[in-house]
Order: structure tokens, then C-alpha cells, then sequence
């Protein structure tokens, strides 16, 4: 599947913003969306190149669902967890090569030591000895790179649900137990490799929580030896806290989140609210890490902030600047790269709507460096370095047969970037399939130096967008463009191109001839090639409206006999035909020269033509 992103002025239904959340996730967030398919491809922006890939595509049966972050072990390889899926249903542990080749190392059975839950929580950790330590939602294991497990300890419930693991200088570990059950508000504990059992701090709601709740994320270590963390909840604010905890179990609160509006003020006024991942230690000694929520720029999508092992917290960046292209709802940590910046990733926005990769400076300059498709499952799990200088990452899965989730890479490279268009990279801007039509929405997939998204502003539209063009120097002829960015344009096909079965495109840099144009793609052309454009890639909703401009849908239904307006393109030649990249003009209408046959509930439809004042995009019926 091709990532995608809806022709200009069509808005999704679906992120970035998510504000009916369905479950805590085992990467301590939340999810709900889908994700499909592999992709790999190389993305321009900012001057650097990134390679983008899909290594995995887990089925969500045998070979697992829902993984978690990865570990890398001293193989090299890759090793970590499935909450779902599996021989068993309970989930696996695995480990995937670099290159994407997959082992599932052990099933979960359900037996593993006790009757509460027995799928693995978060993800591995890697112990002195070359072995791998991990949590199910009541038990401490061990399992060999070979995928001997044994399973060490079972927890009470009353220590919470154990999250993630951290290995400290003393060899054992540490780690937090999430709350959620009646009386249970979370822990920080301490488990030898062998499994002896220390319980050090258990959160407590007292005077308004201000220890904070919950405890989702895995602990950092700081230069002075002792333990920093967050809790997704609680505090002074009610939104959770960041925290200092010594080796020991002393436990100090360096800031609540909530800013000075108390428990529960508005979004608007906070400086963060639910912090769910773990801190990361930069090279300055302080720590780093985001808000799902909140924000003082008023936005309410997530921060990223930076604190003192002290606790003067500062925020250095707030989602959702100038719209959704920057990301939303951050809900992992970041990871400290070879370069002196931190990479993350955001469950939703970026210019598809799915998520995005980025880069922030200890300064707060961001980067975004891929989007995900709105279709797609965002990522929630901090992202792993590898010892290759690439992050590598995990996509949750929906639920969906077929769809258990995937693992990527991304590669982060120095290049000045490069311009291409990908091969068969020109489909129908609705449909997203081969062949376009003349007079149609094209999307064009590739790579392109387009800094920032871009749309047009005005008719005609224009033949460049932030210096990009799209050229059939067959007929020389250029598309006028609708939109740009780096992965992406959105163009009309020529008029002029009616009658052609094949001709061949190109990206070039307009006004600067010195620069050589992209490898020439050939595309197919047919008379027509119709499709519906859809405004929620998740429910397949259309981009139909009734008489007064509403979403036809569920609540809005068309009655009988009702005039409807679908939205589509590729409908071929049309009378009374306007220039490339013009309107189309009222009077007289331009009607489509072949008629189309339009069935609504397997019902004739009857009547297509151009709307008038837009530049051909869809159909009356």
C-alpha cells in the first residue's frame, strides 16, 4: 500500500487527534487505528535523506500481535515481545534480524506462572549474563537468545501490573507496576536476576495524589546514581508527575504537571499533561521527554519538554504549530542518537494524519522525518538506536485479521537529498490504483526537496510547488499542482493528454536547468478511470454530500429520490472543457462525454458533470 494523503479540501475523520480513546496499550499509551502494509522508501527533508522501511509485517496469528520496543542483543539482532497472537493467543518473544527475517522464540501458554495475566507488558531487557528479562502482567522471566524461558517470580496483585525493566550499575533491575485496579496505584521495585523481590515505593493517592499515580513508563538512570521517572497521573496538577527515586526507595517529586490552574485545569493553560513515556539522559546532563497532552501554546497535542535533575522543567516544544504536519499526541520517549539529538515519535498527525518520525534539538528545533498514513496503526514504543546508527521501532497492530503490526527502520543519513518519482508511483488520487485519466487528480509518490507541505493558493493552480514541478516532457506539457511535500504531490493530469495510452513523467526543480529532472516514470492512460474520494480511510466513509453540503453518513442519511453530490474524479473528456488547471466553468455545464453508470444501493443514478468554479475534482449525480 502506497502512503497517501487526501487531495486539498478533503479533511480526514480520523487523527490526529483521537480524542476517544479506547484502551491503555502495553508501551504505556493508547491506540486505536489500522495499519496494512510495507513500504520502503527514501524521504528527503531538511537537507538530510532518511530511509524509511517496514521490516515486518506481523499477521497477528502464529507469528504474534501487538509488539512492544526492542532490545538489541549482543548479536546483533533485534529481540522483543507480542502482547497478542502466538501459538497460544498470549502473545510471543522474538527476534528479527536486521534485515527483517523474524524467529519466534517462545509462545506464551497461559501457564507461566499464574492465573492473572499472563501476556508479556513491556518489552525485554538484557542482562549481564547475555540473557533477556521481561514482565507478563503478573510474572518475571528469563528467556535465552536461543528461547529457553524460564519464568523467575510471580507478582502479588497488590504490586500493580509490573510495566518495564531497567538494568542498573548493581546488575539487578528496576521497574514500575502500573496501577488501575480498586486500591492499586503503582510501584517501583527492584528483582534480582534470580528473581528476589524488593518492593521500594508504592504511590499513594494521598492529599490529592501529589506522588503522582500510575507508573507506566521504564525508569532512567542519572549520572548521580539514582532512578528518574514519570507517572501518567497524580500530582498537584492531576496529570502526572516526573520523579526522583534513589536506589534505596526514596522518592522525591520534581515537578507535577498542570501548571498553576490546579487539579484538571484546561489543556490550554498546562505545561503538560500524561506523561506516558520513559525520560531520556542527554549529553548535558538533563533529561528529556513528552506529554501526550497539553501544551502552553494552546494546543493541546503533546509537548516535549526538558528537566533538571533538580526539577526546573522547561518546555521545549509544543504539537500542533501551524496545524497537525508537526505530529500529535506524543506518547513514547525519546532516544538520545549518536548526534547529540533525540528521535521520537508521535501516535498521531504528520501530514497523513498517522503518526510521524522526528528529530529534536536539545534546543527544540524539530524535524519531522516520516508520516505515517492515516490508515495506519501510529507508533506508541520509544524508539531502539542501533549499533548501525539506524532506529528501529514497532507499530502496534488493530485487532483486524491480517493486521498484528509492524516493525520499521529508519535510516538517518547526511545526503543533500534526491528527487524521484517512484515506480508506478502515479495512481488516481481517489483510488490510489493505475491507470489516470486526462483532466483527473493524480497522486504522485516519490521523493521531493519539499521542506514543509505545501498547498496551492490560488486558480490557475501552479506548475511548481515550493520549486518542485511535474513535467510529461513527451508532450511538453506540465501538471499544475495542487499539492506537495516530500513524499508526495498532488497534480491534474493534462487535458492535452486525452487520446494518449502511455506517456512518460518526470520531477524536476523549476527555474533551475542545471538540475538534472528524476528518472523518467511511465504511467498508463485511459479514457476514464473513475474513483471516489473517501474522508476516513478507516471506515471507507465517501466524500458524498446532500443538498445543503453535509456528510451524507450514518447519522445524516440521503432519503429516496434525494440529490446527493459525490466527490470523485477520472470521469474522462467532458463537454465545454476548461483549460488545465482552471475551473470549470457554469455555463454551460461541462458534462461528461461518456456517461457514467452511478448505482446507489445497486439503484440507477442519473447526471455527471464538473462542478463549476473548481478545478475538475468531482461529480454531480
Amino acid at each position: 500500500m502506497l502512503t497517501r494523503t487526501l487531495a486539498p479540501g478533503f479533511a480526514s475523520a480520523g487523527k490526529p487527534g483521537y480524542p476517544n480513546r479506547q484502551k491503555a496499550s502495553r508501551c504505556g499509551c493508547v491506540r486505536g487505528a489500522v495499519f496494512l502494509a510495507a513500504v520502503s522508501i527514501a524521504v528527503a527533508a531538511a537537507g538530510h535523506a532518511q530511509t524509511f522501511g517496514m521490516l515486518y509485517n506481523f499477521s497477528g496469528a502464529a507469528d504474534g500481535a501487538n509488539p512492544g520496543p526492542l532490545v538489541q542483543g549482543p548479536d546483533g539482532n533485534f529481540y522483543g515481545t507480542n502482547g497478542g497472537g502466538g501459538a497460544n493467543g498470549f502473545g510471543t518473544v522474538f527476534k528479527i534480524t536486521p534485515a527483517g527475517s523474524l524467529t519466534t522464540l517462545h509462545s506464551f501458554s497461559g501457564a507461566e506462572g499464574s492465573t492473572a495475566s499472563v501476556s508479556p507488558i513491556g518489552g525485554l531487557a538484557l542482562g549481564n549474563d547475555g540473557n533477556f528479562y521481561g514482565t507478563t502482567g503478573s510474572t518475571f522471566f528469563r528467556i535465552t537468545p536461543a528461547g529457553t524461558l524460564t519464568t523467575l517470580y510471580t507478582f502479588e496483585a497488590a504490586a500493580g501490573e509490573p510495566q518495564w525493566l531497567l538494568l542498573g550499575a548493581d546488575g539487578n533491575f528496576y521497574g514500575t507496576a502500573a496501577g488501575g485496579t480498586s486500591g492499586i496505584f503503582g510501584a517501583v521495585f527492584k528483582i534480582t536476576p534470580a528473581g528476589s523481590f524488593t518492593n521500594l515505593f508504592t504511590f499513594s493517592p494521598a492529599g490529592d495524589n501529589p506522588c503522582g499515580i500510575n507508573p507506566q513508563a521504564t525508569l532512567a538512570r542519572g549520572t548521580d546514581g539514582n532512578f528518574y521517572g514519570t507517572t501518567a497521573c497524580g500530582g498537584a496538577g492531576g496529570v502526572g508527575t516526573v520523579f526522583k527515586i534513589t536506589p534505596e526507595g526514596s522518592l522525591t517529586i520534581l515537578h507535577s504537571f498542570g501548571g498553576a490552574g490546579g487539579p484538571f485545569a484546561s489543556l490550554d493553560s498546562m505545561d503538560g499533561a500524561y506523561p506516558l513515556g520513559a525520560l531520556a539522559l542527554g549529553n548535558d546532563g538533563n533529561f528529556y521527554g513528552t506529554t501526550r497532552d497539553a501544551g502552553p501554546q494552546g494546543t493541546g497535542w503533546g509537548t516535549v519538554f526538558r528537566i533538571t535533575p533538580t526539577g526546573t522543567l522547561t518546555t521545549i516544544y509544543s504539537f500542533g504549530q501551524g496545524g497537525f504536519g508537526d505530529g500529535a499526541y506524543p506518547e513514547a520517549g525519546l532516544t538520545l542518537g549518536a548526534d547529540g539529538n533525540f528521535y521520537g515519535d508521535s501516535f498521531g498527525g504528520g501530514v497523513f494524519g498517522g503518526g510521524t518520525l522526528f528529530k529534536i534539538t536539545p534546543g527544540g528545533t524539530l524535524t519531522t522525518l516520516y508520516s505515517f498514513d492515516v490508515d495506519f496503526q501510529g507508533p506508541e514504543c520509544t524508539l531502539t538506536l542501533g549499533s548501525d546508527g539506524s532506529f528501529y521501532g514497532t507499530t502496534p497492530g488493530s485487532g483486524s485479521p491480517g493486521d498484528g503490526g509492524t516493525v520499521f527502520k529508519l535510516s538517518v543519513g547526511s545526503g543533500t537529498g534526491t528527487l524521484s518519482i517512484n515506480a508506478n508511483g502515479v495512481v488516481n488520487a481517489a483510488s490510489y490504483s493505475a491507470p489516470v485519466a486526462a483532466g483527473s487528480i493524480a497522486a504522485v509518490f516519490g521523493i521531493f526537496p519539499i521542506g514543509s507541505p505545501a498547498s496551492a493558493t490560488s486558480l490557475p493552480l501552479p506548475i511548481d510547488i515550493s520549486g518542485v514541478a511535474l513535467e510529461f516532457p513527451g508532450a511538453g506539457l506540465n501538471a499544475p499542482l495542487f499539492y506537495g511535500s516530500m513524499l508526495q504531490i498532488n497534480a491534474q493530469i493534462p487535458w492535452e493528454l486525452a487520446g494518449e495510452s502511455q506517456t512518460i513523467a518526470t520531477a524536476s526543480l523549476a527555474g533551475d536547468p542545471s538540475a538534472p529532472p528524476s528518472a523518467p516514470q511511465t504511467l498508463t492512460l485511459a479514457a476514464y478511470a473513475p474513483g471516489i474520494f473517501v474522508v476516513n480511510g478507516q471506515t471507507g466513509q465517501g466524500a458524498i454530500l446532500d443538498a445543503n453540503y453535509q456528510l451524507v453518513s450514518a447519522t445524516n442519511p440521503a432519503a429516496a429520490g434525494a440529490y446527493v453530490q459525490i466527490y470523485c474524479t477520472g470521469l474522462g473528456s467532458v463537454t465545454n472543457q476548461p483549460a488545465t488547471g482552471t475551473p470549470a466553468l457554469s455555463d454551460p455545464l461541462s458534462i461528461t462525454k461518456a456517461t457514467p453508470t452511478v448505482t446507489i444501493g445497486n439503484v440507477p443514478a442519473i447526471k455527471a458533470s464538473l462542478r463549476p468554479m473548481n478545478v475538475p475534482r468531482w461529480a454531480r449525480t
